[in-house]
């Protein structure tokens, strides 16, 4: 989706009423456009960019505290100059999140613990490599209410850091961190 297109998406759903702040709606569901940059660090570091899906669902506590779980998959980054290419199969995580309600606008702050499937390949091996990383996760967003229950986000977060993909086949022996940078919307029920 081109910048122009959010914006105005954004705009139609800011013309609606403002957001109550003292009314936690309890249940959430959201889905988001990413994209996800394995960062390479070290010698030779590097980024492969892919792009994928984000759904979550959550639970407001209260105006200001949530819980929320995450599950979404990435494509296949494009093959950089060394023909290698990263792929974010599977991401899952469970979080908990600060808000802060303000009229139409929630911004917040997440924490918590994800796992993501990576899988790399070589142009020349016909076989690809896959590893589970592990770890703390945290972000920080966004949501632009144009109602009281829907919203647009917009949202970095990083899923994974300093994790170890490891494969002597493809050349491998980097710590990666994964982030990503996602927009999309949100609805209360």
């Amino acid at each position: 989706m081109k910048l122009r297109n959010a914006w105005v998406m954004a705009l139609a759903l800011c013309s609606g009423g403002a957001y109550a702040a003292d009314e936690a709606a309890n249940w959430y569901f959201g889905l988001a456009a990413s994209s996800f940059d394995f960062e390479r660090k070290g010698a030779g570091g590097h980024s492969y960019n892919s792009h994928g899906y984000i759904a979550r669902v959550g639970y407001d506590l209260g105006n200001y505290l949530a819980i929320e779980g995450r599950l979404g998959a990435g494509d296949k980054s494009t093959f950089d100059a060394a023909t290698l290419r990263m792929e974010a199969q599977r991401v899952a995580g469970i979080y908990a999140r600060a808000n802060l309600p303000l009229d139409r606008v929630k911004l917040y702050v997440i924490g918590g613990y994800a796992t993501l499937n990576a899988k790399a390949e070589l142009a020349a091996i016909t076989t690809t490599h896959s590893k589970e990383l592990k770890g703390t996760s945290y972000g920080v967003g966004i949501e632009l209410y144009g109602n009281r229950t829907t919203a647009v986000t917009a949202e970095y977060m990083r899923y994974v850091s300093e994790q170890t993909f490891t494969d002597a086949t493809l050349g491998l022996d980097n710590k990666f961190d994964v982030n990503a940078i996602s927009f999309g919307f949100v609805h209360h029920f």
